[in-house]
C-alpha cells in the first residue's frame, strides 16, 4: 500500500490480502479484546471481555477457553473463544483483573467523546463522556481545568469521572472550538430598498399626504405670515388637516389673483 502525504512524500507499507472462495464470518470480523475486573471468587463474564460484541453477527457466542482462576487477587491472562453462526471461530487473548475489593473505577470504563462548541461557549463535561448512561447512578464528571474557548481550534482536555464510592477515572478528550456562523439578514436589505423607493409622507390628523402636498402646505403657511401650524399641545387632528387644506386653497387663490392683475 502506497501512502501519499499532503507534502508529496510517500511511504510503502507491505500488507497481506487473504483471498478466499467463501470467506467465513471469522475472516470478516475482528473481535476487540477488553479487560475486566472482578472480585476474588467472582466468575468473570466472557461477553465483558469483548468490547465490540454488539458489532458481531447476531447469534455469535463467546466463552473462556479454560476457566479463569479468581481465587486470589492479581491479573489473570485468559483466552476468549468467539464462535460465529457459521461455525468459524476467533480466539482472543484478554486479561481478567481480580481484586479484593474492586472500586467502581476498576469496574467501569468511561468512553471519551469529542464535542464541538462555539467561541466563548462553555462546554459540558457530560457531553464528553459517550456512555454516561451506563455508568453507576450518581457518577459525576467535570473538566480537570477550565476549557479555553476564547479562540477557535482544538483543545485537549481531561475529564475527571468521580464514582459514588469516591474512586475516579481520568479521560482525555478533545474540544473543538469553532467560530459562530454569521447569518445574512435579507429582510434588513429589503426593508432598506423599500424605504428608498417609497415616497415620504407626513401625517396630518389621521390621514397621509405626499411630500409634495406637504411643501404646498408649508408655502401656504408662509404666505399667511405664520411659521407653523398652531400648536394646541395635542397631536394633530382632523381640524388641523382642514386648516392646512384651507391655507393651501387660499395660497392657490392668491397666486391666481396676482396673475390676473399682472395681465
Amino acid at each position: 500500500v502506497v501512502v501519499t502525504y499532503p507534502d508529496g512524500s510517500q511511504d510503502k507499507v507491505p500488507v497481506t490480502v487473504k483471498v478466499a472462495e467463501n470467506p467465513s464470518q471469522a475472516d470478516s470480523n475482528t473481535p476487540a479484546p477488553m479487560d475486566q475486573t472482578v472480585k476474588v471468587g467472582e466468575t468473570p463474564s466472557a461477553e465483558k471481555s469483548i468490547g465490540n460484541m454488539t458489532e458481531l453477527p447476531v447469534g455469535t457466542k463467546v466463552a473462556f477457553e479454560t476457566p479463569v482462576d479468581t481465587s486470589k487477587s492479581g491479573e489473570q491472562p485468559a483466552t476468549v473463544v468467539v464462535t460465529y453462526p457459521d461455525g468459524s471461530q476467533d480466539k482472543v487473548p484478554v486479561t481478567v483483573k481480580v481484586a479484593e475489593n474492586p472500586s467502581q473505577a476498576d469496574s467501569n470504563t468511561p468512553a471519551p467523546m469529542d464535542q464541538t462548541v462555539k467561541v466563548g461557549e462553555t462546554p459540558s463535561a457530560e457531553k464528553s463522556i459517550g456512555n454516561m448512561t451506563e455508568l453507576p447512578a450518581g457518577t459525576k464528571v467535570a473538566f480537570e481545568t477550565p476549557v479555553d474557548t476564547s479562540k477557535s481550534g482544538e483543545q485537549q482536555v481531561t475529564v475527571v469521572v468521580t464514582y459514588p464510592d469516591g474512586s475516579q477515572d481520568k479521560v482525555s478528550v478533545t474540544i473543538k472550538v469553532v467560530l459562530p456562523e454569521i447569518e445574512a439578514s435579507g429582510q434588513d436589505e429589503a426593508a432598506k430598498d423599500n424605504n428608498d423607493n417609497v415616497t415620504q409622507s407626513m401625517i396630518v390628523g389621521q390621514k397621509s399626504v405626499s411630500s409634495e402636498s406637504k411643501t404646498q402646505v408649508s408655502a401656504a403657511v408662509a404666505a399667511t405670515g405664520q411659521e407653523s401650524l398652531p400648536n394646541t399641545g395635542e397631536q394633530s387632528t382632523d381640524g388641523a388637516m382642514a386648516l392646512g387644506v384651507g391655507l393651501l386653497l387660499s395660497a392657490i387663490g392668491l397666486k391666481a389673483r396676482r396673475r390676473r392683475e399682472e395681465d
